[in-house]
């Protein structure tokens, strides 16, 4: 009797551990952008940041909006659908888009940072969507 070893469960677990540790770092990344979002929109001064003009209101709206979405995603993410896995695509290049107008329209650095972030966060939503069929 011949033994064979599969990996197709090997597979499916790391797979899983991308989605996980995708999952975690959107939902962190979403939480400090809502948090950001608000603290920019009513609490800082124009001379930290805070919005100004109606342009200025756009782009905390749609920080807000992008990170309260990364947030549910994130959580929506453990139900295994493909549609949940494409919304946290499309957020996080909402959000590139977003930290482009931040660096180059307001010329914040720190958006650079989250450049790395966000990079991160769609390197493991790639690896855990994977087919966990291929070995």
């Amino acid at each position: 009797m011949t033994q064979t070893m599969s990996t197709a469960p090997a597979t499916s677990r790391s797979t899983s551990t991308f989605m996980w540790m995708a999952r975690i770092l959107l939902g962190l990344s979403g939480v400090a952008g809502v948090y950001g979002s608000i603290y920019f929109s009513f609490f800082a001064t124009p001379a930290q940041g805070g919005v100004v003009t109606a342009f200025d209101w756009f782009i905390a709206a749609w920080a807000f909006l992008t990170a309260l979405g990364s947030v549910v995603v994130a959580v929506l993410l453990g139900r295994g659908s493909s549609l949940y896995v494409h919304a946290a695509v499309w957020l996080v290049l909402a959000h590139i888009v977003f930290g482009a107008i931040k660096l180059f329209g307001y010329q914040e650095i720190e958006a650079l940072g989250f450049f790395a972030v966000d990079a991160v966060i769609l390197l493991l939503l790639w690896l855990g969507s994977r087919s966990r069929t291929s070995t």
